[in-house]
């Protein structure tokens, strides 16, 4: 710093030459220092070995087998952003991080416990997740027709508990709409009910 402030007040070509030359060899001498501590800070904060030290990475992957592993990766997500998409838009009340333990419980009873391992593997995952988004009656098809009902119900009750007076029309409402075997087992339903009642009803006379 000093050189560089005498080369500003310097007068003559040759004084300023000689500055110059001193200013380049002093570079020179301080490169090395300055190398070696910008690479001994590197290495305190950001190469791989650090990083997974510091639990800030997973992983450190060679550069040979990077191609592979994000390509798998990439297809993983994809596959369960699909899948997150369609059931976050059916239950709101989810978060990703639910979601993401119930895809784990479903590839579990799917494949097993002694499989279970394989989830956190980029490669089996996808190839498991692809198979269940082409196929109608995968376990994960099932798991979210399971969602969308229970999503349905819940709206179903909420609008219920809100106006009580409409109970009876949505009732004949539904009614209207199901088919002779549906229509069957919601007569058989209330007519369990009925008599559950009666007999709850008899109960209460006897013990009282």
């Amino acid at each position: 710093m000093f050189l560089k402030e005498k080369l500003t007040i310097v007068n003559t070509a040759e004084e300023r030459a000689e500055i110059e030359a001193q200013i380049r060899k002093r570079e020179q001498i301080l490169e090395p220092i300055y190398r070696q501590v910008a690479v001994y800070f590197a290495d305190l904060h950001d190469t791989p070995e650090r990083m997974f030290e510091k639990n800030t990475i997973q992983e450190i992957i060679p550069w040979k087998k990077a191609r592979q592993l994000f390509y798998w990766r990439l297809r993983r997500r994809l596959f369960e952003e699909e899948i997150k998409t369609e059931i976050l838009s059916t239950q709101p009340s989810f978060d990703v991080r639910q979601v993401e333990a119930m895809l784990r419980r479903w590839f579990i009873e799917d494949k097993g416990a002694t499989e279970s391992y394989l989830w956190d593997q980029d490669e089996a995952a996808a190839c498991w997740l692809e198979t269940q988004c082409k196929t109608d009656d995968s376990v994960v098809s099932r798991n979210i027709t399971c969602v969308k009902r229970d999503a349905v119900v819940t709206r179903i009750k909420e609008a219920l508990e809100i106006c009580p007076e409409i109970r009876l029309n949505a009732v004949l409402e539904i009614a209207h709409r199901l088919q002779p075997a549906e229509r069957a087992e919601l007569q058989r339903t209330l007519s369990q009910l009925e008599t559950a009642g009666q007999e709850h009803h008899k109960d209460s006379g006897v013990s009282s």
